[in-house]
């Protein structure tokens, strides 16, 4: 099976750290001073590492798909670790990314950015999972999501 990597959640985070990027590039008049830059953008890049990574590695761990595109083949609903705290911390990793990508350029309009990113991810990929989560585990999902924040 192939993967179309342009409908893939990573391809977003790639279009936006680029488009913040082009943004910081174009001027100089949105620039904002953040005091701590570089341990700000460290931590939030190392979080979001961490969260991807650790959120990963549960779904492998279980034999689930990681595959966001078909929710539909997940085999286990995964609830502890990283799930007990948020529905998607994968997706919470990747907008720590951007946040660093926005703290790193310092410039105002990337901060924008993000709740456009948020909105994306959300209609794009966790309503479309959750409705199949909930197809998939019936009242098991729906206590799960009662109980567990989303945080994204």
């Amino acid at each position: 099976m192939t993967v179309n990597i342009l409908r893939l959640p990573i391809f977003w985070v790639l279009v936006f750290a680029t488009l913040m990027v082009g943004v910081d590039a174009a001027s100089s008049l949105t620039d904002v001073s953040v005091s701590g830059r570089f341990v700000w953008v460290t931590l939030f890049l190392s979080s979001g590492c961490a969260l991807v990574g650790i959120g990963g590695n549960l779904f492998l761990r279980v034999g689930t798909t990681l595959n966001p595109l078909h929710p539909e083949q997940t085999t286990h609903l995964v609830t502890g670790g990283l799930y007990a705290v948020t529905r998607n911390p994968m997706y919470l990793g990747f907008l720590c990314w951007l946040l660093a990508v926005a703290l790193f350029t310092s410039d105002a309009l990337n901060f924008v950015l993000l709740p456009v990113f948020v909105l994306l991810v959300n209609k794009r990929y966790i309503v479309p999972e959750e409705r199949a989560l909930e197809n998939l585990f019936g009242n098991d999902f729906v206590v799960y999501k009662e109980n567990v924040r989303r945080w994204l």
